[in-house]
């Protein structure tokens, strides 16, 4: 495409996106096709209360029908939904939008649109078809009450493990929209082939642990966007980037309140603050966190992002459980580049 996704557009205010085709589960068949959809006869759908992330909006209102692609930026990427939708500034109902997001595997959008008519020529034209099926989430009214249904709508798990209890517990590691709230997984115990209890788990950190049986997980292999994932509350993650961030803001009285009592630092923390350098602020677009190391009460967590005046900074922070969802900081170092 040349200057823009599609010609004729009206922009308007951040929203979100809709959904026209039914429970599709990833990882089964082929890529899926481009098809362009008809406009289905319904009430509008109101967008006004979307947040800017992408599978919170799918969840909400449904699956996009095509993942496009732009000449002018090869790795932004262009969502597009069929409605009709109300909730623009002109007050007039759209049949289409589309929402950008910076790269494929990024997960929240910097721009959305509203739509009268699209060019389904330009759109065949620079349609991703292999990146579609990231986005088509198995939508649900409510869990499944046998196991033969639960893998029905959310295919295989992907972990069975056998508890004490003598119950089987599956995990499904997949995303599911359930009603309009997104879930990163589920789980669920069965006993003898009863399904006994089903649970969703909405933080891809406490599925880890699900997944890892109450043991200490496997670190990141890659890092999480904090645009696209905020921390867990009460978590290490969150602490750390709370430790980062009162540093970043001058708050050292409240940094050094997050310090282990007993096993403090060997680095005074005001050495981590100078690093900001005159009022230098993180630009939010970098930032990243990634758990380099799992312990029962010790976790390790890399957090990384460009400062305004263009240095790049990497520091570790490793934290301690000290209970009551606090945990302390014991540990930091840096790599600044």
């Amino acid at each position: 495409m040349h200057g823009g996704p599609v010609p004729e557009l009206k922009e308007y205010r951040r929203l979100g996106c809709w959904l026209f085709a039914a429970v599709v589960l990833a990882g089964c068949g082929r890529d899926p096709e481009f098809r362009m959809p008809a406009v289905p006869a319904r009430a509008p759908i109101e967008t006004r209360r979307l947040n800017s992330n992408v599978f919170d909006s799918i969840c909400r209102i449904g699956n996009p029908f095509a993942v496009v692609g732009w000449d002018l930026d090869p790795q932004t990427r262009f969502l597009y939904f069929v409605g009709p939708f109300t909730g623009a500034d002109d007050g007039l109902t759209h049949p289409y939008l589309y929402m950008a997001i910076p790269a494929p595997d990024r997960d929240r959008m910097n721009t959305e649109l509203y739509l009268d008519k699209l060019d389904e020529a330009e759109l065949r034209k620079h349609a991703k078809s292999g990146e579609l099926r990231r986005f088509l989430l198995p939508h649900i009214a409510g869990l499944a009450a046998d196991v033969d249904e639960m893998e029905r709508q959310l295919g295989p798990p992907t972990q069975r493990r056998e508890l004490k209890s003598g119950l089987t517990r599956l995990v499904f590691e997949r995303e599911v929209c359930l009603n309009d709230k997104r879930l990163v997984g589920v789980y669920v115990d069965v006993d003898d082939g009863r399904l006994v209890a089903a649970k969703g788990v909405d933080h891809p950190e406490r599925l880890k642990w699900i997944a890892s049986g109450g043991r200490p997980p496997q670190p990141d292999d890659r890092p999480t966007w904090y645009l696209d994932w905020n921390p867990r509350e009460g978590s290490p993650q969150a602490a750390a980037m709370a430790f980062v961030h009162r540093l970043e803001g001058r708050n050292i009285g409240g940094a050094r309140e997050q310090l282990a009592p007993t096993d403090p630092p060997s680095h005074p923390i005001e050495e981590l603050a100078a690093l900001f350098g005159d009022g230098a602020s993180i630009d939010s677009s970098t930032l990243t966190y990634r758990t380099t190391r799992y312990e029962l009460d010790l976790t390790e967590v890399a957090i990384a992002f460009k400062l305004s005046n263009g240095h790049r900074l990497e520091p570790v922070i490793e934290l301690r459980d000290f209970g009551d969802g606090r945990w302390l900081v014991t540990e930091w170092r840096n790599d600044l580049k």
